[in-house]
């Protein structure tokens, strides 16, 4: 069974490839900027959520994870949950609709 995407995750599509990203982290009250270099890659799942899976350093800290983006209908919102290989760090980030 195949099932369709909602329109909410077809605005996703745009963002399914490889990317090179990099930056610095903010300084915080006892933490200087940590320069940010990783491989972010996006692949399409069925029914149109997106599985991102990040490559990264962050500083001198290795950096390895994965989030589903997705739509939630009921919600009216995007959801990812986060998990980094480590199991360390873990969380769900909900914003509002898609832009």
């Amino acid at each position: 069974m195949t099932v369709a995407p909602h329109t909410e995750h077809e605005r996703l599509v745009v963002l399914v490839a490889r990317w090179k990203t990099e930056g610095w982290t903010r300084a915080a009250a006892a933490t200087l900027p940590a320069r940010i270099e990783a491989t972010d890659t996006y692949e399409r799942l069925p029914g149109g959520a997106l599985l991102h899976r990040v490559d990264a350093h962050v500083g001198d800290q290795k950096v390895e994870g994965a989030e589903i983006i997705g739509y939630a209908q009921v919600q009216g919102s995007t959801w990812q949950p986060w998990m980094d290989v480590t199991l360390t760090r873990q969380g769900e980030l909900s914003e509002g609709p898609l832009r």
